[in-house]
């Protein structure tokens, strides 16, 4: 049994000595290795795409229609309103907690 382990953690190993023995070999290494996909996918492009499929998202979509927080600049704009300086602070408190719901 340790055997078999044995021959099976050699034959994994044995898999990287190439790649290792290059980076030995060189005298700069760049990690990571390989260059990651670099995804843009916007808030915006994920709810054009959403599609609710089970109760608690279309529970969670509902709400988010019902509200109009539907696209990212809905909601940075809504969270403005509450910030600015113009709006009491008990107006704020109530919209903050209207907001919690």
């Amino acid at each position: 049994e340790r055997e078999e382990a044995f021959k099976s953690t050699s034959k994994d190993v044995s898999k990287w000595t190439g790649v290792i023995k290059t980076m030995r070999q060189q005298k700069h290494l760049s990690f990571p290795l390989t260059k990651p996909q670099s995804l843009s996918v916007t808030t915006n492009a994920l709810r054009a795409s959403f599609t609710p499929s089970n109760d608690l998202e279309k529970d969670f979509d509902s709400l988010l229609t019902h509200y109009g927080m539907q696209s990212e600049k809905n909601i940075t704009s809504r969270e403005d309103d509450l910030m600015s300086n113009e709006m009491d602070p008990k107006q704020r408190r109530k919209a903050m907690n209207e907001l919690r719901k």
